[in-house]
């Protein structure tokens, strides 16, 4: 009896029983990426942090959630960037470093995949309508 539900910050949708431990380890992972997104988070660190294979935990919540762990971690940080973007008196590097990214063009090539803007336009957009 499975069933979809949502859990974390950054709404990652889970597709099983609550309480199993695929749904228990799904949830320790995405509680370790919610609290060290700024980190350089690693496959190998979030699985020793919780006592099991890369392998596995890939393997799990790609089947919870539909996404890959790497994905979500970009959706969380990307999510705060945002936030931190309607704050005018940071800098935008200083943004990327915040989430986790320490090289500047990196951050911004993701921002625009995942935003369909530069952080500069998403800046320009959310100061100017107000948010």
């Amino acid at each position: 009896d499975t069933q979809a539900r949502l859990i974390g910050s950054s709404n990652v949708l889970v597709h099983s029983r609550p309480g199993s431990p695929a749904d228990q380890t799904v949830e320790k992972i995405c509680a370790i990426i919610q609290a060290h997104y700024r980190e350089n988070l690693t496959i190998q660190s979030i699985a020793e942090r919780i006592y099991l294979s890369p392998n596995y935990i890939c393997m799990v919540f790609k089947q919870a959630t539909g996404q890959t762990i790497n994905q979500y971690t970009t959706q969380v940080r990307m999510e705060q960037a945002k936030k931190l973007l309607a704050q005018q008196e940071l800098r935008i590097a200083d943004i990327g470093a915040a989430v986790g990214y320490a090289e500047p063009g990196y951050f911004n090539k993701l921002f625009k995949k995942y935003a369909a803007l530069t952080p500069k336009e998403y800046r320009q957009m959310v100061l100017s309508a107000g948010f």
